[in-house]
């Protein structure tokens, strides 16, 4: 994939945490007491989350992000699309009206589910080794969910919507986790040229056979080759022996 689509992703991404920002802060300029400040977290946490977008593009730009999509041009424009959704939202605002609110988030947090989400932040964590931010993720969204339960007056329409979000986004986690290990195979691996152990991504060298059967389905028997069945054990062999495995 080349580096300027990966960066349009990624930019892309981030615009939409803006609008995020957006969203919840004009909730908060409409709200009061305990739901005002319920509102100005939800805006911190997408503050916080805008930060983690800004690292990937350092982290891009510095060649540091590796190919993780199949179709790079399909998701910035279904991200496109979905950033077009978002400013849609920002039009149904009813100020003063809480349902109407925490539809606004419910809507703007599912979203904000699209699969590449996860798949850049587990990139991330490769590079950097710290917490996934899709942690924080789950968080918010939780946080969404306690919040509706405490201050949306009537009944429960959104539990389900909350429920089925949770879910999706634990889903594209494990989406992702296997993307990623798909490219951990497709891409180039570090292989010791005499041994033939490979290098994890934490430094560490194992057997090969090891590195595949942690990163993929398949499981290993082991036989030995005509080759070195003649190299090692030539000895207690007939040349008409060889002869029969070639």
């Amino acid at each position: 994939m080349k580096t300027d689509t990966l960066l349009e992703i990624l930019q892309q991404c981030l615009k939409m945490e803006g609008q995020a920002i957006r969203i919840y802060a004009l909730l908060a300029e409409n709200a009061a007491g305990e739901v005002q400040a319920f509102w100005k977290d939800m805006t911190g946490q997408e503050k916080e989350h805008a930060q983690y977008w800004q690292l990937l593009i350092h982290l891009a730009e510095e060649g540091k992000i590796r190919n993780i999509f199949d179709y790079p041009e399909r998701i910035l424009s279904e991200l496109k699309g979905a950033s077009l959704e978002v400013d849609k939202l920002v039009q149904q605002i009813d100020p003063g009206n809480l349902v109407n609110a925490f539809t606004i988030a419910y809507m703007l947090e599912f979203t904000l589910l699209h699969p590449a989400f996860p798949a850049l932040f587990l990139s991330m964590r490769s590079v950097t080794g710290d917490r996934s931010p899709g942690d924080r993720y789950h968080e918010h969204l939780h946080n969404l969910i306690r919040a509706y339960r405490l201050y949306s007056p009537g009944g429960s329409p959104f539990e389900l919507v909350a429920d089925l979000s949770d879910k999706l986004l634990l889903r594209n986690e494990q989406i992702a986790e296997q993307l990623m290990e798909i490219r951990q195979l497709r891409g180039l691996l570090p292989i010791c040229m005499h041994c033939k152990n490979i290098r994890t991504e934490k430094g560490l060298w194992i057997r090969v056979e090891n590195y595949i059967e942690a990163h993929s389905e398949a499981e290993f028997s082991h036989g030995i080759c005509p080759d070195c069945i003649k190299k090692y054990y030539g000895e207690y062999f007939s040349d008409e022996d060889f002869q029969d495995q070639a």
